[in-house]
């Protein structure tokens, strides 16, 4: 007889998916785009279907943006801030400068590579944050002016 177990980790992960992607921290609960809400210390929930009134529905989802657009912002200045300061230490070096990652691959075994500074997934990184910023600024414009309060 096979044992069945209910894995509450896939379950969030798939949830996640289902609701928009990236969930924010929103008073003690986790808040997705959608407004749905989850219970932020389980992956067994539970979850909250985004309120009933329109009105404030659009005001969750409102506030949703507004505080991504926040955390993007911030996080895309640290990052541009971080690859200026290792260009400018590269340029003070006569030889490149290298980096190590670190990953787990196949059984687990812990990787690590070292090679030449590669800036390329961080200003990949940049690219994708412009995108995310401009995406939240198009959700904040769409949204009825009675949703910021």
């Amino acid at each position: 007889m096979k044992l069945l177990q209910l894995d509450w980790r896939a379950y969030f992960k798939q949830f996640c998916a289902e609701h928009g992607g990236t969930p924010l921290e929103h008073q003690g609960k986790l808040l997705f785009p959608d407004g749905w809400t989850y219970a932020k210390d389980s992956y067994a929930g539970p979850e909250f279907p985004p309120p009933e009134n329109e009105l404030a529905k659009e005001r969750l989802i409102y506030r949703y943006y507004l505080k991504r657009l926040r955390i993007l912002r911030q996080e895309h200045t640290i990052l541009k801030r971080r690859i200026a300061m290792l260009e400018q230490e590269q340029i003070n070096r006569s030889a490149p400068m290298q980096q190590t990652i670190s990953y787990r691959g196949e059984g687990g075994k812990q990787i690590k590579e070292t090679g030449p500074l590669d800036l390329v997934p961080m200003r990949s990184e940049v690219k994708l944050m412009q995108q995310d910023i401009m995406q939240c600024l198009e959700k904040l414009r769409s949204k009825p002016s009675t949703a910021t309060s």
